[in-house]
């Protein structure tokens, strides 16, 4: 009989201990709960797809409506990044190799090396041509390269025609030594002779022969022809026996004390070089030798097959060392104005085209960067000076910006590879800005009507267009101008007839956000910011773009079925603020 009871006291100790079991440990903590919940709740309140990051939805359950891939949550401050920015981790900085570096105001140093030739000074050549026709009797000089001094013989010329106008000259003398006085015929005499000697200093005698011959007691028929500097004859154009024409070039004689160096410098290296600055010059005729010489004239005018300048220096050479026609090769160090100029490394710069884009480092919780488009000015080695985009202090990268540009490519946001060409905005005045506003009011009249599938509010800004059209006041454009203004009137005029249906009001609502756009980036807003946004799903597919004026996306083209569907391209700043 106690066997039994036994058995039963356990059974009832088993299920009493599973009871409490089951009350203890079986049931979930409230407060752990509640923790977790709010946390996945502050982490994963939104989703994306990692290939197409311009959707979004709060359902984690849904798939990519392009790609069907599982969405992942969105990161923390995601949201606050703009649409041409990326936000990175410290961690991720470093394993990138993202460098920046703050924009600096210095003057930039270029090492220029220019390449030229050692030339004749221009100022110190003389030309001896033959003044009246004539005979070559005897060359003093019979080679090219001789060394003459000044008043020096170079040739004998034969000329009958020296030889009457020298009787002319000893018979002028003659008759105004004889006659004295101030008769008429003294008068005529001394102006005769005058006459008959200018006549033969004309021809290239010198004060001491033509008086020589005034006082000979025979006439000669040759002449002696000198050169009238120092120098050397470069150039020799006569031989013994030759008859020669009044004007012929017979002897080239130049000057080589003082030679030119003439450098050749491209229209790039113009701003980094002045009169007075010094250049470092070396030569093969003169190995190891190092010549220092100041800039003394920089021709004003561009080659236009070289597309250089030639910068000239003046070098003494009295022991006729460097010799015209060899190279010289000549170093400077050049640096720009008078006033430092904003700078930053090459390294910063992705060109695209005639467009400079950097990436600037903005004020964030995480390392953010911005993708900017700058206006260079010279290039100075490895600097780059900024004439516009920039601001003394700003931090740029100057390490891994294509990597960070890939990354922006990667979530489909503006890259120097997706920038599209930016309209140029056309000078208009300020009047004519601010009378644009009721048109695009009514703009953002319809697309708001679409985005929340008010037909009847559509037509309503559908018809308004036609009118805020009207009141535009264009009456102060340019011809330029009013033809590119026409062109969007007429554009929005075919957008302003009245729409069937929904459907037909979205395809229409596509030509109109075309022609609004245009107009924005043609002449710009007064007031407020505007935002581009892009459904890439519009159209099946085929995508759409729209302008809002406010930032939070709503879609017209989908309206409450796809409502948060696209993301922003670009944010439009009024003109004032652009300034």
């Amino acid at each position: 009989m106690n066997k039994p009871i036994v058995i039963i006291g356990g059974i009832a100790i088993v299920l009493i201990s599973f009871s409490i079991g089951k009350c203890t440990s079986g049931q979930p903590n409230v407060n752990e709960t509640h923790e977790h919940d709010a946390q996945e709740t502050a982490v994963a309140t939104e989703y994306t797809c990692s290939m197409h990051p311009q959707f979004r939805t709060h359902d984690k359950d849904a798939v990519c409506p392009i790609c069907f891939m599982d969405l992942i949550p969105v990161p923390k401050g995601a949201d606050n990044v703009p649409p041409n920015a990326i936000a990175m981790s410290e961690s991720a900085m470093k394993r990138a190799q993202i460098e920046v570096a703050p924009v600096l105001r210095a003057f930039p140093r270029k090492v220029i090396q220019l390449v030229g030739t050692v030339e004749l000074d221009e100022t110190k050549q003389a030309t001896i041509t033959a003044w009246f026709p004539g005979r070559i009797d005897k060359l003093f000089v019979d080679f090219t390269g001789a060394t003459v001094k000044a008043n020096a013989p170079l040739a004998e010329l034969y000329s009958p025609e020296l030889l009457v106008a020298q009787s002319e000259l000893q018979e002028s003398a003659s008759s105004m030594r004889r006659i004295t006085g101030n008769s008429i015929i003294a008068k005529t005499a001394k102006a005769t002779y005058k006459s008959a000697r200018i006549k033969l200093l004309r021809w290239g005698l010198t004060d001491t022969q033509v008086d020589a011959l005034a006082n000979s007691s025979e006439p000669s028929d040759t002449i002696i022809i000198t050169s009238p500097i120092d120098g050397v004859v470069i150039t020799r154009n006569i031989v013994t026996g030759e008859f020669v024409k009044t004007g012929q070039t017979l002897f080239q004689i130049a000057d080589l004390n003082t030679v030119w160096i003439l450098l050749e410098a491209h229209e790039t290296e113009i701003p980094f070089l002045s009169i007075g600055q010094q250049i470092e010059l070396e030569t093969d005729i003169l190995p190891g030798t190092s010549i220092k010489s100041t800039i003394d004239f920089i021709d004003p005018v561009i080659n236009p097959k070289t597309r250089t300048v030639t910068v000239r220096l003046e070098i003494e050479n009295p022991d006729y060392l460097l010799l015209p026609g060899s190279f010289v090769r000549g170093n400077v160090i050049g640096e720009l104005g008078d006033t430092p100029p904003l700078i930053i490394p090459r390294s910063s710069v992705l060109m695209t085209g005639h467009r400079a884009v950097v990436f600037v480092q903005i004020p964030a919780e995480q390392p953010t960067f911005e993708s900017r488009v700058i206006t260079l000015g010279e290039r100075a080695d490895e600097m780059y000076v900024v004439k516009d985009g920039l601001e003394e202090g700003e931090l740029v990268v100057v390490q891994g910006t294509f990597k960070i540009d890939s990354e922006l490519q990667i979530q489909a946001k503006p890259s120097m590879m997706s920038l599209e060409n930016e309209t140029k905005k056309e000078r208009v005045s300020n009047e004519f800005i601010m009378s644009l506003n009721p048109l695009y009011a009514a703009y953002f009249s319809a697309q708001e009507a679409l985005a929340a599938d008010n037909f009847d509010a559509f037509l309503i800004a559908q018809s308004d267009i036609e009118i805020m059209i009207s009141i535009v006041d264009d009456s102060a454009l340019s011809t330029e101008t009013l033809a590119s203004w026409d062109e969007i009137v007429e554009i929005l005029l075919t957008t302003a007839k009245p729409s069937k249906n929904i459907v037909e009001a979205r395809i229409i609502f596509e030509n109109m956000s075309k022609a609004i756009t245009e107009l924005q980036k043609k002449f710009g807003h007064g007031m407020g910011v505007y935002y581009e946004m892009y459904c890439p799903m519009a159209f099946d597919f085929k995508g759409a773009y729209w302008l809002q004026r406010k930032d939070a996306l709503v879609n017209p083209y989908f309206g409450a079925e796809m409502l948060k569907c696209g993301e922003t391209k670009k944010i439009f700043k009024s003109n004032g603020d652009n300034q």
